[in-house]
């Protein structure tokens, strides 16, 4: 498939000389796509760690500090989405006026005409509403292909993407905060929550992050979170290019809301129904705002009905968010490592803690995020609490009038004491609350660990 460089071109000069800051996953994707099409280009690769990716004939690798001693001659430069804007390096390049671009923002721009584009953000649920929507293609027999944030970057796929089939994309606020070319047709705001205070000063900063989705669009639809009251008050006032609509729990909605337990689409004035509440195969409250943006989104691409409803019924959910994953003795295991921020958790606890049979395990890299609401909401419906990793000491301060809380040094004292404590028909929750990165690459490596050790120390309790 020929990718369209005249739509880059057209914004971008031809380059020269090419920068990919960060050599991750996507790094490692871009720089391969970049040395195949572009052959005259010179490409650099900088990285302040060690390469977990093998390199590539004909392009130089410097690992270390990023020198801007090599933005000399530089055309553009592709940021990883994990590499902070706010880097001195970044700062130089934009006095040079170097263009800072990132692997999916210029991937997006190399796609045909013809592609049904989806972009999902927000701060929680975006994964399981992009798996979902995804979901619904597969079941209505549609091309589509699922990429972003969710695993799989986009340069990765980009050559079998074909015109006439679906792309549907989990977007962080990394990859959304200096876009150029990322300009869905149907994008969606899930929700909105601080989150990332690493790299964004306060909500505001990174609502404008997030926001920047819609105010790129040049037509389509942007859709968000009426419920959500930040979302609702800053974006009905936006001057958007697009057809703003919003889903809702409630009456108020303009494309897909609950009406008496019943899910329906609003086309022009009337009422579809889609499904009953009850037949939605993901359970709990935040699965019902999940289900709003993939109706939304599946109507918007006409997918018959018969389908969208099969969809709802019958997707399982998604690794590390929410899964059960092992049962013994009467004893429910789930696995959220996805839920790496304290208002994740708290969407958990309330699907989960409603007998207070609920065992609860938080820790991990300390986010500084406000705890009061994930420890008031504890209480209620935890017996035991269980803290580990680098915001053990913080997390505990907060935890002080709570009776149940273990503190444990290493990762296997957490499965340790976590079998421990249990007995029959009580449910360990894994949401941590926390990023993983103290003692794990990811989130994902966090719960296949997990999930591996408990599953290790059960046959081995079964065994004696």
């Amino acid at each position: 498939m020929l990718l369209n460089w005249e739509r880059i071109f057209a914004k971008l000069k031809v380059p020269t000389k090419i920068i990919i800051v960060g050599y991750g996953k996507s790094g490692f994707a871009i720089a391969k796509l970049l040395r195949n099409e572009l052959k005259n280009v010179e490409i650099v690769v900088t990285d302040k760690n060690q390469l977990k990716f093998p390199e590539i004939k004909e392009i130089n690798y410097l690992l270390g500090e990023h020198d801007p001693k090599i933005l000399d001659k530089t055309s553009w430069i592709i940021k990883s989405p994990g590499v902070p804007l706010r880097l001195e390096f970044f700062k130089f390049a934009k006095e040079k006026g170097i263009p800072i671009i990132g692997e999916l923002d210029l991937v997006f721009g190399l796609l045909p005409d013809g592609i049904n584009t989806i972009g999902v953000t927000g701060t929680n649920g975006k994964t399981t509403v992009t798996e979902w929507i995804g979901y619904g293609f597969e079941v209505a027999k549609l091309p589509y292909y699922v990429a972003g944030n969710v695993g799989t970057p986009l340069s990765e796929i980009i050559y079998d993407i074909i015109p006439g089939s679906n792309l549907v994309l989990e977007l962080s606020s990394y990859q959304i905060e200096n876009s150029i070319f990322l300009k869905p047709k149907i994008a969606m705001i899930t929700n909105l929550t601080l989150d990332h205070i690493d790299r964004y000063a306060n909500l505001h900063e990174y609502f404008e992050a997030k926001v920047h989705l819609f105010k790129n669009q040049k037509e389509g639809f942007s859709i968000y979170n009426k419920d959500d009251p930040y979302l609702e008050k800053n974006i009905k006032n936006l001057a958007l290019k697009t057809k703003v609509l919003n889903v809702s729990k409630g009456k108020n909605f303009s494309i897909a809301g609950v009406v008496e337990n019943e899910i329906f689409v609003k086309d022009n004035l009337d009422l579809v129904k889609i499904t009953s509440l009850s037949d939605l195969s993901l359970k709990g409250e935040h699965n019902i705002e999940n289900a709003l943006f993939v109706v939304s989104s599946l109507y918007l691409s006409s997918v018959e009905l018969k389908h969208i409803r099969k969809a709802l019924s019958s997707f399982s959910g998604v690794e590390h968010r929410q899964e059960i994953f092992h049962t013994n003795n009467g004893i429910i295991w789930i696995n959220d490592s996805k839920s790496t921020n304290p208002e994740s958790t708290i969407v958990a606890l309330k699907t989960w803690g409603k007998k207070n049979n609920l065992i609860l395990i938080l820790g991990g890299r300390d986010k500084n995020t406000p705890l009061d609401e994930l420890v008031s909401l504890t209480a209620k419906t935890c017996k035991t609490v269980i803290l580990f990793g680098e915001a053990k000491k913080r997390f505990l301060e907060h935890f002080k009038g709570f009776s149940n809380v273990f503190v444990v040094d290493s990762f296997d004292d957490v499965i340790d004491k976590a079998f421990e404590l249990t007995r029959p028909n009580d449910i360990v929750l894994f949401s941590p609350a926390c990023a993983s990165f103290d003692m794990f690459a990811n989130f994902e490596e966090r719960g296949k660990i997990f999930k591996k050790k408990v599953k290790e120390k059960s046959k081995c309790e079964e065994i004696t």
